[in-house]
């Protein structure tokens, strides 16, 4: 209340002051949305952090059957069982690369998230501003912009 309670003596002294509180609310909107995307970062990092483990597990497994196959070569070629160990293999390399698109989704999910932070300020910023009845000229847009990105 105390902020708001100066917005409208801020409002009602003149329009220098107006301006400025425009401003204010413009940059205090830029700020709302990067500490709304911190979180929601730091969600995106959890998952992709368990996916990442889980893609560990299944490489472990695909890598200790592989390894287990060359060591005992000669003894498949003996016995003819190539047909199930290839199929073991190539079972376990399936759940390999679904897990490890999964993984690909949640990276490019968090870096798309990072990446469009500067965007997302400066648009909600200017929106803020115009709403507010700020005048946007290239001037503030580019001052603006610099501070941005």
């Amino acid at each position: 209340s105390r902020s708001l309670h100066r917005l409208e003596c801020m409002i009602s002294d003149g329009d220098k002051k107006c301006r400025c509180c425009v401003v204010e609310i413009g940059h205090a909107a830029g700020i709302i949305v990067i500490l709304v995307m911190i979180p929601f970062s730091r969600l995106l990092s959890k998952k992709l952090e368990s996916v990442q483990q889980e893609l560990m597990k299944v490489k472990d497994k695909r890598i200790n059957v592989t390894t287990e196959t060359l060591e005992g070569i000669k003894l498949i070629k003996l016995q003819a069982w190539e047909r199930s160990f290839l199929q073991r293999i190539s079972g376990i390399r399936c759940d390999e690369v679904s897990v490890l698109r999964r993984y690909v989704y949640w990276q490019m999910l968090s870096s798309s998230a990072w990446d469009a932070t500067p965007y997302l300020v400066s648009i909600i910023s200017f929106a803020f501003f115009v709403i507010m009845g700020g005048h946007l000229t290239t001037s503030i847009a580019f001052t603006s912009n610099t501070l941005f990105f």
